[in-house]
C-alpha cells in the first residue's frame, strides 16, 4: 500500500467548496467561518488529505 499524506494550515489556495462530511453544521463552519476566524486569529484550521494512487481513492478532512 503506497499512501500519500499531507496536513497543512488552511490557506486561500485550498479548494474546500465541494467538501461534505455529512454534517451540515460542520460543512457550514468550514465554508463560512474557518477562513475568516483564522484571519482574525480566533482559530486555526488544518486540512489534511491522503490518497492511495494505486486505487485512485482520496480523502480530505479538517480540524479547527
Amino acid at each position: 500500500m503506497n499512501e500519500a499524506r499531507r496536513v497543512e494550515k488552511l490557506g486561500a489556495n485550498h479548494s474546500i467548496e465541494s467538501f461534505d462530511c455529512g454534517r451540515e453544521e460542520l460543512n457550514r463552519y468550514l465554508l463560512r467561518y474557518a477562513w475568516q476566524n483564522q484571519q482574525a486569529g480566533a482559530a486555526q484550521t488544518y486540512v489534511g488529505w491522503w490518497a492511495m494512487p494505486s486505487s485512485g481513492i482520496a480523502r480530505l478532512g479538517w480540524v479547527t
